[in-house]
Formats: C-alpha cells, sequence, structure tokens
C-alpha cells in the first residue's frame, strides 16, 4: 500500500505544479506577479515567490496562505486565477496568514516585456537581440526566420568572452526552444549570477549568389 501511495505522489505534485504555473497573470494576461500558488488540502498557499518580483517586493513570501484576493475568498485555482488575472486589475490586493496572523499586502503588477525583454540580455549576458521574424528575414536577406536574431555584442562581455557573434540567431538555450523573447529574457532573469547558459545558435555567410549555414553552441557565464 505505501508503494502505491508514493507512486501517484510525483503525478499529483508535478499536476499541482503545471496548474500553479498556468494560472497566473504572467500566463494569462502577459502581466508580471512574480508568485505561484499550489494547492494544501482546501487552501491556497504561495509555493514559489520570485526574487525582486512585485509579490516579492510588496511582502509575499513562499508558505503563506492565501485567504483573500480583492476581498473575495480563494479556494482553488480557478478562483486564483479570477481575482489575480481575470478581472483586469493593475493591482491586487491579497489577505494572507502567515505566522498566526493575518497580513494585507498590495501588488501592483508590471507588464512582462517592460522587464523580460533585450535590455535584461545585455545586462546579464551582454547582447542585444530582436525577434526574427518572417519580415525581418526577408529584410536582412536570410533563407529562414524563428528564434533571436543577435543585433550587438558587448565588448568584453560575457557573450563576447563566449564566441558569440553578431549575426547569429539563437535557437535554443540549454536545448529548448524559447517560445518568445519574453520567455528568454525570463528564463535568463531567473538564473543567478556566475551560472553558465548553453545558447545553441545558427548563421548564415554569403557567398555569391549561395547561403552557407553553420551551426554552433557556446557557454555564457551570466552575470
Amino acid at each position: 500500500m505505501v508503494g502505491k501511495v508514493s507512486g501517484f505522489a510525483v503525478p499529483i505534485a508535478r499536476v499541482n505544479e503545471t496548474l500553479g504555473r498556468i494560472f497566473t497573470p504572467d500566463h494569462l494576461r502577459g502581466l508580471w506577479l512574480g508568485a505561484r500558488v499550489r494547492l494544501d488540502g482546501d487552501r491556497l498557499r504561495l509555493a514559489r515567490v520570485e526574487l525582486n518580483s512585485p509579490a516579492f517586493k510588496a511582502g509575499l513570501r513562499a508558505g503563506d496562505t492565501v485567504l483573500e484576493v480583492n476581498n473575495r475568498p480563494v479556494a482553488n485555482y480557478i478562483d486564483w486565477a479570477k481575482e489575480v488575472a481575470g478581472r483586469g486589475l493593475a493591482t491586487v490586493k491579497f489577505k494572507i496568514f502567515r505566522g498566526g496572523r493575518v497580513v494585507p499586502v498590495t501588488v501592483t503588477l508590471l507588464a512582462e516585456e517592460k522587464v523580460f525583454n533585450s535590455e535584461l540580455l545585455e545586462k546579464r549576458l551582454g547582447i542585444n537581440v530582436r525577434t526574427l521574424t518572417e519580415r525581418l528575414s526577408k529584410q536582412l536577406g536570410m533563407s529562414f526566420y524563428g528564434g533571436y536574431l543577435i543585433t550587438d555584442v558587448e565588448k568584453n562581455g560575457p557573450g563576447e568572452k563566449a564566441g558569440i557573434e553578431r549575426g547569429a540567431v539563437i535557437q535554443r538555450v540549454d536545448d529548448q526552444q524559447p517560445e518568445s523573447l519574453v520567455a528568454l529574457a525570463r528564463d535568463i532573469h531567473s538564473r543567478k549570477a556566475g551560472a553558465m547558459v548553453k545558447l545553441s545558435v545558427v548563421w548564415e555567410i554569403r557567398r555569391g549568389a549561395f547561403l552557407q549555414r553553420r551551426t554552433g553552441s557556446a557557454n555564457v557565464k551570466i552575470r
């Protein structure tokens, strides 16, 4: 019996984690809260609060029990999503239980693209990027689109030291394909200074009427 119980624990935990990620203003509205919840019996608890996020700066912490959001009780993921994302509010009021007392916390959400963008990548990796759209690809005379075009590399920055060159296109980060520039920058933001990240890139070299495509990778130290 013990084996059966533990066998179900992992999938349930994964479902809980996935739901906590999906039902956020970040995922639903493109607004950064920086906090995820998990079900703990019949209550919602904060499972994670990102460092320096709006939630963190306002005072929310992992382990807090969420009693109310916008003066309404929340007991499940649907309640949570409705209040933090479904009402179109930029400021969200929480009532949480911590250390034997009820604490009110007000959080002002931030638009993700204002935080997770090329400027963040320049700060952490020493590179500037643009999403390589079909239109941009045609303008540059490239034979493909998709990924993130490196438009500038900081002299003596982490990118240059790793061998990254202007004109290369990032397609994978640690063998995973970012779904957007916001997702790429958010991934880098979540990593500690000094950590290494593998950037898989592709670039094209024109030789007369022909384009030669090359691929490679670079291990960049995040600052």
